[in-house]
């Protein structure tokens, strides 16, 4: 029989927990504001690019660099990202005989020990800022306005509510839109960083934002608040990830994430399509960064759903526990469950059941536990089993209550 693995997950319960009824809305009210807010009007710019417009120089093409050209075919006039001020990467030439600098990489960003590793006008804010800091580092400029920044398309943002200065933070695009759980990061978005989430901002612009996911990412006297998924003194306490929460409460430890038509839950903030390990989430025995809006890709901000071991663990009505064939991980995560009012939803290792006061939903079984085949409709009771292809009694893949 087939299993739902990890990137079957996101194909089919996730796009159904997203695109069917289940509309991603945002975080509710109890969540603040993202790691800063912009502490002027953005300006619309260009990423990379580089150099100087304008016409095109009537000998542009000889491969010899004059007059206003920047460069000339492979003649870049000794020039590279680095005596352009970036840190490192491929400069190259553009037909119009400009610099391409869109695979230069800025110091913006780097991870950083110290304002050593940032380059020439940059600082590293590191995990001990007060208030809270990013895990592995981050180099910036500080800011009053997003022209202030040293890299074009950056912006400035406070990092903590009651900053009254800015942190300048590197530009990036949202998309293309994430077709596996495990798709690459893009090299030249967030520094390549899996601890860099790409955030739209509703001003339209999107900044690389530092995103810690466990506490071991963050200095010994530090860890990882859930919240702002920086590295903290001391961390957010609330309703732990998967729990039911209220739109209008403050009560999660780290944001309340609402869905039109569905019940709202505690979740943290994750990088998606970040290399499945044990940083995200806290750790695939504690989550996984599969909750994804739309048109959100590889390096995104995506949110993390709640493993579990039991039904029970999962919000319910909409929310119940799935398996995955990933090596060694023995708990599921919550996600939707396809409803079945027609007894005939469910896939071939599914029986369409109500569970208490919750259903008719498609929940999965062990196939070899089942009596054998049924084309027939129904519902059971709890435990039992509805229409489908399979005959109950069966036992769940999950148990109903925690053991």
């Amino acid at each position: 029989m087939p299993t739902r693995n990890l990137r079957g997950v996101l194909n089919s319960a996730l796009v159904a927990l997203l695109l069917a009824s289940l509309s991603l809305l945002g975080a509710c009210e109890s969540e603040p504001q993202d790691p800063g807010q912009s502490s002027a009007t953005t300006t619309t710019t260009t990423t990379g690019g580089g150099g100087q417009g304008g016409e095109e120089p009537s000998d542009c093409g000889n491969g010899v660099v004059e007059g206003s050209e920047s460069c000339d075919g492979t003649s870049l006039g000794g020039d590279s990202c680095e005596s352009l001020g970036f840190a490192s990467g491929a400069l190259s030439c553009k037909a119009n005989c400009q610099f391409f600098t869109d695979h230069c990489v800025p110091y913006l960003g780097r991870r950083c020990e110290g304002d050593g590793q940032c380059g020439d006008g940059y600082i590293c804010m590191t995990p001990a800022e007060p208030g809270g800091g990013p895990a592995s580092g981050y180099c910036s400029a500080r800011c009053h306005s997003d022209e202030a920044c040293p890299v074009e398309g950056s912006l400035c943002l406070r990092l903590h509510d009651d900053d009254t200065e800015g942190w300048c933070f590197l530009g990036c695009e949202i998309g293309p839109e994430l077709v596996e759980i495990d798709d690459p990061l893009d090299p030249y978005k967030c520094q390549h960083r899996p601890d860099l989430r790409c955030q739209a901002y509703a001003s339209g612009p999107s900044a690389c934002i530092p995103t810690c996911g466990s506490d071991n990412e963050c200095p010994a006297d530090r860890v990882c608040d859930p919240r702002t998924a920086l590295c903290v003194v001391s961390a957010h306490q609330g309703k732990a990830m998967g729990a039911s929460c209220d739109a209008k409460l403050d009560e999660c430890a780290g944001s309340c994430l609402s869905f039109e038509g569905a019940q709202a839950v505690c979740t943290s903030r994750c990088v998606l399509g970040a290399p499945i390990d044990s940083r995200d989430c806290g750790g695939l025995g504690k989550g996984l960064c599969v909750i994804r809006p739309d048109p959100n890709g590889s390096g995104d901000y995506g949110y993390c759903t709640a493993a579990c071991t039991a039904h029970d663990q999962c919000a319910k009505p909409d929310w119940w526990c799935f398996g995955n064939d990933y090596p060694n991980v023995s708990n599921g995560f919550c996600f939707a469950a396809t409803k079945c009012p027609n007894g005939d939803e469910c896939s071939s290792d599914e029986l369409c059941m109500v569970v208490g006061s919750h259903g008719p939903v498609c929940l999965r079984v062990n196939p070899s536990t089942c009596a054998g085949e049924n084309g027939g409709a129904g519902q059971g009771g709890d435990g039992g089993h509805g229409g489908g292809p399979l005959v109950g009694p069966c036992e769940l893949e999950f148990p109903l209550e925690t053991q």
